[in-house]
Order: C-alpha cells, then structure tokens, then sequence
C-alpha cells in the first residue's frame, strides 16, 4: 500500500517550461491532477493483492505531471516514460530519474524496453481512434509481469456533461454532438481535432472498454469506475492474471 502521506517531503515540485499540460495559472490544480493519479494507483495495487512494483511505465507521460509522484513513491523503482516529444523526455529523464522511450504514431509497431509491474497511461486513450484504443489495450495486456497492473483513463459520462453545460468545450458544437451519438449507439465516439489526423476527442462507455478486455486471455478487469482521475475522468485497471487461476482455487 502507498503512504500517499509520506512522500511529499520526497516529491521534486520542478515543473518544465512549456509543459502542455500546465497553463502556468493553476499550479495547484495541475499537482492535484498527479496527486490523484498515484490515489488511484494505491487503491488499484489493493485491488491486485500485487506488492511487488520493481518495474513501472508512465505512458503517454508528458512532461513528468504524474511521473514525479511515481518517483516519490517508489524512489527504488525502475521507471520508464514513454512520449512523443523528445523535449519532455530530456525533461523528465534529468529531473525524476526516469528512463525514456521514445513513443511513435504506429502503436502496433512498439516494442518496450522490459516489462512492467505497473503501467499508468493518463489521458491518451481519450484522444485516439477506436482501432488504437483497441490495439493499445491489448499492448498493455502484453507488456505487464506476472501479476502486473495497467491503469488507463477514458472520456466518460462526466465529460459529456460537462461538454453539453459548456463548462468544457473541445469540438464543434455540431461535431461534438456526432461523436456522442456515435457513442450512444456503439459505445464509442470519435472525431479528430481540426486539422488533425488520428488525434482528437473520444467518448467511451465503460461497457465498449469491457468489451474489448474480455477478448484478451490472461487478465481479469480490476476496476471500471467513472470520475476517478481527479474527479474527471474515467479509469479502468486490469491485471496480467487469468480468471481460471481464482475459479480453480474456489
């Protein structure tokens, strides 16, 4: 279990110039949003009865807004952050000791570096296609130890409605309103970003993600719960661990 308490006093506060994810207005929001994630980690790695995490990936981890909390608390541990921007891994390489991988656009092709006990991916899944979603849950499947954990995070009902009250506003009205059709009827919506390609705003029902994980043998769903990344999005854990190994020891 992780003292959340203790580590503060072990949490590097450096943030990069230019991190995409921090406006430079709201520094306290932007800590709670990693706060959060590492409350929801805790709470997954209770689920998963796993105490061991040696090895640890922050995929799609920016410029380190949720790695400095996975450095604090597991200071020993072997991380591994994965993005697409090169400045961001320089970043976080020299600031929280963590190793990089260096991400590509074709996730089919990737091939990690080892594998890994615990996996976070915060916020990429809500802005990829439905083939990718698809493919990239099966890669985390992939890469986990025996008995690994991987979190990722999805736009869910608590998106809808804040895009429909205006309170957050990302595609065109019209646009918007087509993708959360297509979610209504399927499960899933997608349109790109304006000028875009592949990258953009998705909706997810927790049932389409369920879905695609019970096609994958060897892991059981830990988690399925809306709102649980800082009170926004959605989160979903899954463990490296088949079904039959608890319904044989019944």
């Amino acid at each position: 279990m992780i003292d959340i308490a203790s580590i503060h006093s072990r949490l590097n506060l450096e943030v990069m110039q230019g991190d995409h994810m921090f406006s430079g207005k709201n520094l306290k929001h932007y800590f709670y949003v990693g706060a959060s994630a590492l409350k929801v980690i805790s709470a997954v790695d209770i689920l998963a009865n796993n105490p061991r995490i040696n090895t640890i990936l922050d995929f799609a981890c920016g410029s380190g807004r949720v790695t400095r909390w996975l450095r604090a608390a597991f200071p020993a541990a072997r991380i591994v952050a994965c993005d697409v921007r090169k400045d961001s891994l320089q970043f976080v390489n020299k600031t929280f000791n963590a190793e990089t991988w260096h991400s590509k656009e074709d996730i089919a092709s990737l091939i990690p570096p080892t594998s890994f006990d615990l996996i976070w991916c915060g916020s990429l899944l809500t802005h990829l296609p439905e083939d990718k979603c698809a493919i990239l849950m099966n890669k985390f499947s992939e890469w986990l130890t025996p008995g690994g954990i991987a979190i990722f995070t999805t736009h869910g009902r608590g998106v809808v409605s804040r895009c429909l009250d205006g309170s957050q506003k990302v595609l065109d009205h019209d646009i918007f309103n087509c993708v959360l059709a297509s979610q209504l009827q399927n499960g899933f919506g997608y349109a790109d970003y304006p000028g875009k390609k592949d990258i953009g705003l998705s909706l997810i029902s927790l049932e389409w993600a369920e879905r695609q994980l019970y096609k994958i043998k060897g892991v059981r769903i830990l988690m399925a719960g809306e709102c649980l990344w800082a009170n926004h999005q959605d989160v979903i854990a899954i463990q490296n661990r088949a079904i039959s190994d608890y319904t044989h020891a019944y």
